[in-house]
């Protein structure tokens, strides 16, 4: 009830700020992080309703031009040409969606730059594995990759969710792939046999991509958050208060955490209409910017105030 109450008051009255200048730096950190978790977890869910129809759409697109998947001791395979390197493109509401059959893993430098730019996630299909993957910035050409594989054994020297450059992302895939001709032991869920039930691979795609899109929105709410909050703490030690000093490390990110929590939610809601230059970056930036200054501000007033208060009883006692 705390919690609620709290980002419920920063986000209204700025004034709260000298009560919560008290708190702890780890008070601060936890609510923040429970809150872009927990804003991860509703985002994540209504993009899913969204999407979901279109996954269903794009499923059956596929299942008509490869026509289903085999899983057996060649791990998966198209049934139509399993051999044969295949590519689609499908348009979608957020743009153009990616679909990759490698059977050998052969991801180059070259296929990737072939990609058209509005192509930003999509979903790579090996014999051994299942790769997701998302643009994080189109201009840098760094992309965000959550990885499943189907081996009872994962190897643990590739971690599941990775930012990784675009010539990294591509010995990524050739890596995670590289047993990928050999026999596998799938798990246990998948029985060996053909698959060409459409729906199959639509509910499998809709719970990856629900648990996907939580996790790259976590990742950007809490790096890209709390690296901004970091940089904005060490400007302000450089900052001197109405005393002429310095405030403390720990007021500094105490106030700077928490000043940052209307900035994740107006980030978060803004990003989740999809408007480009609204996205979660700039409006974060901008809401972050105009918080910090008001909730530093109140702290100083408050504290003149303080000091004011103690003056007049010392004249009022002579």
């Amino acid at each position: 009830m705390n919690f609620v109450k709290t980002i419920w008051n920063v986000v209204r009255n700025p004034s709260c700020f000298p009560l919560l200048a008290q708190k702890s730096i780890w008070k601060a950190l936890f609510y923040y992080l429970l809150l872009a978790f927990l804003l991860a977890l509703l985002f994540s869910c209504l993009e899913s309703c969204s999407i979901n129809r279109e996954i269903r759409e794009s499923c059956t697109f596929i299942f008509e031009k490869t026509g289903g998947f085999r899983f057996g001791k060649d791990g998966i395979t198209t049934v139509k040409m399993p051999e044969e390197k295949k590519e689609y493109e499908i348009i979608t509401s957020r743009g153009k969606l990616r679909m990759d059959y490698l059977p050998s893993a052969d991801l180059s430098m070259e296929d990737i730059k072939n990609w058209h730019d509005d192509t930003l996630y999509g979903v790579i299909l090996m014999r051994n594995g299942v790769i997701s993957w998302t643009k994080y910035s189109r201009n840098e050409g760094r992309y965000i990759v959550m990885a499943t594989f189907l081996e009872k054994k994962f190897d643990s020297s590739l971690p599941a969710v990775q930012l990784l450059e675009t010539e990294d992302f591509a010995a990524f895939v050739k890596k995670a792939g590289k047993d990928g001709k050999n026999s596998i032991v799938l798990r246990d869920e998948f029985r060996d046999g053909e698959y060409t039930d459409p729906m199959l691979l639509s509910r499998i795609l809709e719970a990856f991509t629900a648990f996907g899109n939580w996790g790259i929105l976590l990742i950007q709410y809490i790096v890209f958050g709390l690296f901004t909050a970091a940089f904005f703490v060490l400007v302000q030690l450089f900052r001197m208060g109405p005393d002429g000093k310095r405030l403390s490390l720990r007021v500094n990110c105490v106030i700077t955490l928490f000043a940052a929590l209307p900035a994740l939610v107006a980030g978060a809601v803004f990003q989740s209409f999809h408007i480009v230059f609204l996205d979660f970056q700039n409006v974060f930036l901008i809401v972050f910017f105009v918080y910090d200054i008001l909730a530093f501000n109140a702290y100083y007033r408050s504290f003149a105030k303080a000091e004011n208060d103690t003056d007049d009883d010392g004249k009022d006692e002579e």
